[in-house]
């Protein structure tokens, strides 16, 4: 038999933050509250939880992710994935911060009016290190052949 349970505690894999409080260490997040942004480094202002917001995920990549969002006021979007400092944000078009929130994901501070988000990880930093690695292995495989061909 299967069975399948809801955990009805569980926090949303994203969501418009109700309110931003700072933490200074990780054990104060112990009994944080549901859909509460945490964060460490800064201090971001949300307008009181206005009467009309929309969040909606529009496309979902390994990597990139596509949101539309609308709301009266500033808002907090907070994506329970990890935070690594490759992501990178844009809010129509402009690049904006990434924050690490939660202690662990990520978040992107949103103003006011109709929107579209665009979280996506930079993998530029790793290119290098991706050419190096197919050339070392072109070299390889072709000495590999070259010694083949040389035996008798």
């Amino acid at each position: 038999q299967f069975f399948f349970y809801r955990n009805k505690e569980a926090w949303p894999y994203f969501y418009l933050a109700d309110k931003a409080q700072n933490y200074d260490n990780l054990g104060n997040l112990y009994g944080a509250q549901k859909g509460t942004a945490y964060l460490k480094e800064s201090k971001i202002f949300i307008d009181p939880i206005p009467s009309q917001r929309h969040l909606e995920l529009v496309e979902f990549k390994y990597g990139d992710l596509k949101f539309q969002y609308s709301s009266e006021g500033n808002e907090f979007l907070v994506v329970q994935d990890s935070w690594h400092p490759s992501w990178r944000a844009r809010v129509d078009g402009v690049e904006t911060k990434v924050f690490k929130t939660n202690g662990i994901f990520k978040g992107v501070a949103l103003p006011p009016g109709q929107g579209t988000v665009h979280l996506f990880f930079d993998y530029s930093r790793y290119l290098p290190g991706i050419w190096i690695s197919l050339v070392a292995g072109a070299i390889f495989v072709l000495g590999w052949i070259i010694i083949g061909l040389k035996k008798p």
